[in-house]
């Protein structure tokens, strides 16, 4: 059963750092498949996502506790609905984004005051003929169900980037500090070809000339001290809140 190293973003700098012992993943289920996977932080918990193997449609969720990460019966699998032919579902990526609520405690001048609290699951997969383009599903509230919700845009282009990126290890996440509730926050990240430590990046947001919002490039981050037994095939980029944080798989 593999482990997740970690790696954290350094502050100011392109640049992701690995350190700590593995995290360990406790009490997967035996048809856990070890190649499709993803994680996203909601601001309550880390959460970790595998396929069903076999399936392309079901996945199995752990939540970080006591220092790994646990399958926890209690917890159902989650339902990936309206799955077409075209989409790729040898790789996801996942991140959650966040909604305005009333939190109880806070007022501003004597009214009610609205923070946005992160309550939506988004899964992320390629177009099989085109990695360029990814498609959207997410999570409907009360349910154990994602699927397309007629409302957010089911799919996204990204354009500009190098012709030696490696579209099959790529993932996003929503960086909600610098861009708060805005097309920015979402950062989509993909290898350099034939490279383990230079990673590609853009933000989406700008336009293309069809003026429909795409993410555009913007600059390549280096990975430092991956430790020896690090599967460099695929990823997974998270922000908590503070930090951003990759991971990969052990060996």
């Amino acid at each position: 059963m593999p482990s997740l190293n970690q790696a954290t973003k350094v502050q100011g700098k392109d640049v992701y750092r690995f350190g700590g012992d593995p995290i360990p993943i406790i009490d997967a289920p035996d048809d856990t498949d070890w190649k499709r996977w993803g994680m996203l932080n909601d601001r309550k918990s880390n959460r970790l996502y595998f396929f069903k193997s076999d399936t392309d449609n079901t996945i199995y969720p752990f939540l970080y506790i006591d220092g790994a990460y646990r399958y926890d019966d209690n917890i159902a699998e989650l339902t990936l609905s309206g799955i077409t032919d075209n989409m790729d579902t040898s790789s996801i990526s996942m991140l959650c984004t966040p909604n305005f609520e009333e939190v109880e405690g806070f007022r501003d001048q004597g009214t009610k005051k609205y923070l946005p609290m992160p309550n939506n699951y988004h899964v992320y997969m390629q177009q099989k003929d085109k990695p360029q383009t990814i498609h959207q599903i997410l999570w409907e509230e009360g349910t154990r169900n994602l699927k397309l919700n007629g409302i957010t845009s089911d799919q996204f282009d990204i354009t500009g980037f190098p012709q030696d990126t490696d579209w099959s290890r790529w993932a996003i996440t929503y960086d909600s500090n610098r861009y708060q509730l805005a097309f920015r926050s979402y950062v989509f990240f993909a290898f350099k070809l034939g490279s383990y430590t230079q990673i590609y990046y853009g933000r989406h947001g700008d336009k293309d000339e069809n003026d429909v919002s795409v993410y555009g490039y913007k600059g390549i981050i280096e990975l430092v001290g991956a430790p020896a037994d690090t599967d460099h095939s695929s990823m997974s980029i998270m922000f908590d809140g503070v930090h951003a944080h990759l991971y990969m798989l052990t060996e």
